[in-house]
């Protein structure tokens, strides 16, 4: 059976803005205020990927989804003016440790994927990364995430497995056990 990620959708909506927790972790999100530059929200990157900025109360803050590979230490959001100037705001990423698991497989394939196993997870990859590069400007938004459906969390967020004492990456999304369907 193949697992595929569970998208936890954004709904665009009128309600009130709910920001998710501020976490500067790796695999978690910063929230960082930032100012306005020429009288307007800035345009702002991070890794060269550009970010949510959002209007707050009384200034504008990016949303910063920081991916589970993120070195712990000082980061970088590139800012920028509609007018071209320029600013960078730094900001500091603490340690997490997430939970491991180690199993033992004798089904050898399931550790060391075949070549026709690699070439479909090579086309899986070039599309997830094709909507990543995907950007639309946000209107309003609602942030707060509701679960997909109702299960138990089999895999969690995070989770560093390690087939016969090889590690794998990190799991990058949340499994939940349900029905089909």
């Amino acid at each position: 059976m193949r697992w595929l990620p569970i998208l936890l959708l954004l709904v665009s909506s009128n309600a009130a803005l709910a920001l998710p927790a501020h976490a500067p972790v790796p695999g978690g999100v910063a929230i960082i205020e930032v100012p306005e530059m020429a009288g307007a929200a800035p345009r702002a990157t991070y890794r060269d990927r550009r970010v949510m900025v959002l209007p707050g109360d009384d200034q504008y803050r990016a949303i910063v989804g920081l991916p589970l590979s993120t070195k712990p230490g000082e980061h970088k959001l590139q800012l920028k003016g509609t007018d071209g100037s320029r600013a960078v705001i730094s900001f500091t990423v603490t340690d997490k440790a997430y939970a491991e698991q180690r199993l033992t497989i004798t089904n050898k394939r399931k550790v060391n994927p075949y070549a026709e196993d690699m070439d479909q997870i090579r086309a899986d990859r070039k599309r997830i990364n094709a909507a990543l590069e995907s950007w639309s400007e946000p209107g309003s938004v609602q942030l707060e995430m509701i679960r997909p459906v109702d299960g138990i969390e089999s895999s969690p967020f995070g989770l560093r497995r390690f087939y016969n004492d090889e590690p794998r990456n990190p799991h990058s999304g949340l499994d939940i056990a349900a029905d089909t369907g």
